[in-house]
Formats: structure tokens, C-alpha cells, sequence
């Protein structure tokens, strides 16, 4: 344990890690017959860090946790090892111990050893000539799916995220391929799977052109999001040869709207690795291999993956070819404009 945030009569809260990546908050077992047993939920930074702001109690905090996973483990302040033994979401160990509403960190000693604050930028988009409020609502949902596709990256191949996690993650991906789902709702569930972790957050809109649209969110990811709208405004044409001969020859092969367990030959596979792989080449941090991942490793998942992650940038994109749109770090050459 690192931290012991409130004593009375002995340890009540604890804070603590269970891996290079997950902090754990902990409260007593208020029962005689568990002396010494505490209650742990694993938390992601992000809402450590919120907690200790005060924009939630401790009781939605553990209820609430990031990673779905809960804890009963034995403290004694002198003890060099913990040994953590994994609970069940609906064990009446939880319910019986999580404490009641009102208790924020303000009760307890401060946390000392809060995760380095995540680097969030306010980014403003300008826009002009003419808009519907349904184009706007388009504009801002097409960034938000780009990059919640970029931070979900960044959470599978540098967080590292546990197998029950991993899963998750892979399910939204797969989803619209097993005969439930669509586009929409992946997207949808890959930004709210991010809640926790790093939203897009809309902050602000002037509507009466010129005006604008601000976000808010990690900086890296808006960067990459930026990136890709630019290349789409430069580069489209390479890009559109790629994507039509992946998207004619899945349409040829009938698979377009096949699911993710189709049986597909080895031929057809290797030509849909590759078709996808040169696709990849030309979209800026998209990278075959991490799609592949979040795909569960199908190829025919990755490649519409990859396909429509293309189209969401082309949409982004006409805005900014037409005018409408514009970002500081965003130049568009006439070049491209005059492009077939």
C-alpha cells in the first residue's frame, strides 16, 4: 500500500497500486468477522484523479471502477506482501461494504502520490459560410469517432490493458460483425468505453458564422485527429484508390456484409491482408497490426475497420475542402483542391 488516507482506531482507507498501471482504493470491512479485511477496486488515473477533485464520491468511485475488478485482500501496516484475491461484481461482500453517499476526499488526508495530471488541450475548430445543426452535430461526431479510434489504439498497445479489459475493447470491434450491431453503435460504444479513461468532451459552440466549435481532450490524440483530417485534404486521391480496391474487391467476394465468422479461403484472406495493409500506409497512425489487435485478429473485420475509419475522414475533411471548416494546423494547397 502506499497511502493510508484516513485512520480510526487502525486503517479505514488505503491507496495503492496492483500493477504498473492500476491504482486500488480500499476501505475496511466493517464486519467482526473479517478483522483486518479490506474491500479494493481497481481505478483507472483518470478517475483517481477526478476523485480527488471532488466531481465524485468514493461510493460512485468503487462502484464505478475502471476495470470492472474488486478485490478482498488482509492489511497489516508492517506487512511486506499483499495477496489479492479477486470478488465477484454481485458478491455481498460488495454491497455490504462499499460506504455510504457524501463521502468525497475532502474527508481523508490528501492523496500524495496522484497519477501525473493527463495532458488535455482546449482546441477550438473554426467555421464559416452557412451550417444546419445537423451538420454540426455530423462534424463533431465524425471527430469524436476518430479520436476515441486513436485512444482506443493507445490504450491497447502502450497502457496494456488485463485480459478482461483487452476483451472488452475487442467486443466493441466485433460486434457489428456478429449480426447485432452497426457503425454507429461501435462508435458509440468505443467512446463510451473511453468515459474513464480520455473523452472528447464538447465545450463550446458559436453558431452565427464566422464562428467555432470547441473540444476537449488528450493532446495527442487531437493531434492525430488533426493529422488525418489534413491528409485527407491533401492526399485524397491515393487514399480512395486504396480504399476502392479493398472495398470492390470485398464487394466482389460478397463479404461486405458478412459476418466475422464467415469461412473465408487463405487466398481470399492473404489478398484482404494486403489490400488492407496498403490502406494502412496511407492513413497517418494507423497501423495494421494495432487494427488487427482490436479486431480480435480478423482480417475481415480490420479491413472494414480500416474502411470506415476512411470514410469518417473523408466526411471531416469536405468540410475543410469547402471552406466551412478550419484549424490552425491544418493547410490545404490548391493542389489538392484541383484533384480528380
Amino acid at each position: 500500500m502506499e497511502q493510508v488516507l484516513l485512520w480510526y482506531d487502525g486503517p479505514q482507507i488505503l491507496l495503492g497500486s496492483i500493477s504498473r498501471n492500476r491504482k486500488i482504493i480500499a476501505v475496511a470491512i466493517a464486519d467482526n468477522n473479517h478483522e483486518g479485511q479490506f474491500l479494493g477496486a481497481a481505478v483507472s488515473d483518470e478517475q483517481l484523479l477526478s476523485y480527488d477533485e471532488g466531481k465524485y464520491d468514493l461510493r460512485y468511485l468503487i462502484t464505478q471502477c475502471f476495470y470492472g475488478e474488486w478485490y478482498s485482500f488482509l492489511y497489516e501496516p508492517d506487512q511486506d506482501k499483499i495477496c489479492f484475491y479477486k470478488i465477484n461484481r454481485d458478491s455481498a461482500l460488495i454491497i455490504d461494504s462499499i460506504p455510504e453517499a457524501g463521502l468525497f476526499s475532502r474527508s481523508h488526508d490528501p492523496i500524495t502520490k496522484l497519477p501525473v495530471a493527463i495532458d488535455y488541450s482546449t482546441e477550438k475548430f473554426s467555421i464559416d459560410g452557412h451550417w444546419q445543426f445537423a451538420e454540426l452535430s455530423k462534424f463533431y461526431n465524425q471527430v469524436s469517432d476518430i479520436y476515441h479510434i486513436y485512444n482506443t489504439i493507445r490504450r491497447i498497445t502502450e497502457v496494456m490493458p488485463n485480459g478482461n479489459e483487452e476483451r472488452q475493447i475487442q467486443s466493441n470491434f466485433l460486434r457489428p460483425f456478429q449480426g447485432g450491431g452497426s457503425y454507429v453503435g461501435m462508435f458509440n460504444s468505443i467512446a463510451n468505453d473511453n468515459f474513464d479513461y480520455a473523452p472528447l468532451r464538447f465545450s463550446g459552440v458559436k453558431y452565427n458564422s464566422p464562428g467555432w466549435i470547441e473540444v476537449k481532450g488528450r493532446r495527442e490524440q487531437f493531434g492525430q485527429t488533426v493529422a488525418l483530417i489534413d491528409h485527407f485534404a491533401n492526399f485524397s486521391q491515393s487514399i480512395k484508390t486504396s480504399y476502392t480496391e479493398l472495398y470492390s474487391y470485398l464487394s466482389k467476394t460478397n463479404l461486405l456484409s458478412a459476418d466475422a465468422d464467415v469461412f473465408i479461403m487463405d487466398s481470399v484472406l492473404s489478398e484482404i491482408k494486403q489490400l488492407t495493409l496498403q490502406l494502412c500506409v496511407n492513413l497517418p497512425d494507423i497501423r495494421f497490426g494495432d487494427i488487427l489487435k482490436l479486431s480480435s485478429d480478423n482480417y475481415l473485420v480490420t479491413a472494414k475497420v480500416c474502411l470506415s475509419i476512411c470514410r469518417r475522414g473523408e466526411r471531416l475533411a469536405s468540410f475543410f475542402l469547402q471552406g466551412r471548416a478550419n484549424y490552425g494546423d491544418i493547410d490545404i494547397s490548391t493542389a489538392a483542391m484541383l484533384q480528380d
